[in-house]
């Protein structure tokens, strides 16, 4: 059931689960796969996806002298583990304080260039003041290297960066460009389902239906919540906010199921 689970399920959840399940907390670490564990004809199959991963540049392989395969998460790969985002290190960084504001003006027919723009605006975190006026707080000249394929000039695309005025002040703008209470309801549901974790029965080492089940479920509840989150710094996060707080209990039940497990 264990092996027939890796297999199958996707490429995240795997790389969470070796995380958590199978490793030390909180880095990227060691995870140690025994060909004598009686998988049998699965190994084959995890083997061919193992070095998958190992292509991607997620896992790495760490020389051993004994018969044991061992592999490590890397940076990369640990980031996938978590959701796609290191969300403490988003949280810690410096804000220089200037905006970084992006106004375009599409034709009606460009239709199909609007939404490639609006779903790489979305994926680069950025919020939304109006329908064709969106900002951040970071830096973008990586994101400026994919704009410039875009068919676009100066009349119907510019880039600003800037501070607000005396009157507007930053707080304003960022509550008008995430919608930060119906992000802290996706944050209260991904608690709910960190609630639902099950006891793991002893020697089972996290191999348990339920368990397995669970795993894939809370993580997908993370992965929504995470999406819409800008993970603003520290200085812009606005009062209520509950990214952080999730953050921490989600560390504190693997911990203790980790513990559990070991």
């Amino acid at each position: 059931m264990f092996f027939l689970f890796l297999l199958n399920i996707a490429t995240e959840i795997f790389l969470h689960h070796l995380l958590w399940m199978g490793c030390d907390l909180m880095r990227p670490n060691w995870c140690i796969l025994n060909p004598t564990s009686g998988a049998g004809r699965h190994l084959a199959t995890l083997d061919r996806r193992l070095a998958e991963l190992e292509r991607r540049q997620l896992i790495e392989r760490r020389p051993t002298t004994d018969t044991r395969r061992v592999q490590r998460l890397t940076a990369r790969g640990w980031e996938a583990a978590w959701g796609g985002q290191d969300p403490a290190a988003r949280w810690a960084r410096p804000w220089d304080g200037r905006w970084r504001l992006l106004v375009f003006d599409l034709p009606t027919l460009a239709s199909g260039l609007r939404t490639r723009l609006r779903r790489l605006l979305l994926a680069r975190r950025f919020g939304r003041l109006q329908q064709s006026v969106w900002l951040t707080p970071d830096p973008v000249p990586e994101f400026q290297a994919r704009l410039h394929p875009l068919p676009a000039n100066v009349g119907s695309l510019l880039l600003f960066e800037g501070q607000t005025g005396a009157s507007e002040p930053d707080a304003a703008l960022v509550c008008r460009a995430w919608d930060f209470s119906a992000l802290n309801k996706r944050y209260a549901a991904h608690e709910r389902w960190l609630k639902r974790c099950p006891a793991p029965a002893r020697g089972d080492g996290g191999r348990s239906p339920a368990l397995l089940g669970w795993t894939v479920q809370e993580f997908h509840a993370w992965r929504t919540a995470l999406r819409g989150d800008p993970l603003l710094p520290r200085a812009l996060q606005p009062p209520g906010y509950l990214g952080e707080k999730a953050w921490a209990a989600r560390r504190t039940v693997y911990q203790r199921l980790a513990a559990a497990l070991r």
